[in-house]
């Protein structure tokens, strides 16, 4: 069965609507909350039910983090679709924005999260050991 997902406008209440694993962000979206910035970010629905949200969190000149949050409801097999969708969301924020280089911030023990930014095409590429946010 192939899901259909659908992409859509951000606002901030659609974080209150995803029931998130704790840890479950490319970046702590609950911490970074008040950073989102709606026009580089959007929502992934199936119907009316949000199933995630994610985006691009301006940080330097050209330079951008990625953060998302998947629903804890989203299934193996939805998750296909949800990582399909993600993509070509962020391919859309990358060509809006003014990124040249968009990283991810993922827990090195998280590794759901590590799996999900490496399907979105994000390259390991070193543990920042004393890093925090």
């Amino acid at each position: 069965m192939r899901y259909r997902v659908r992409l859509g406008a951000f606002y901030l209440s659609d974080l209150d609507a995803i029931d998130a694993i704790a840890g479950s962000a490319l970046g702590d979206i609950y911490v970074l909350r008040d950073k989102i910035v709606p026009m580089f970010a959007l929502t992934a629905f199936h119907g009316d039910t949000v199933l995630g949200a994610g985006g691009v969190i301006p940080v330097f000149a050209g330079s951008g983090v990625a953060w998302a949050a998947v629903d804890r409801g989203v299934n193996r097999r939805l998750i296909r679709a949800v990582i399909e969708t993600a993509r070509e969301g962020l391919r859309r924020i990358a060509e809006a924005g003014p990124f040249h280089r968009i990283q991810a911030d993922v827990h090195h023990d998280f590794q759901a999260g590590r799996k999900f930014a490496e399907a979105l095409g994000f390259i390991h590429e070193g543990l920042m050991v004393a890093y925090t946010h």
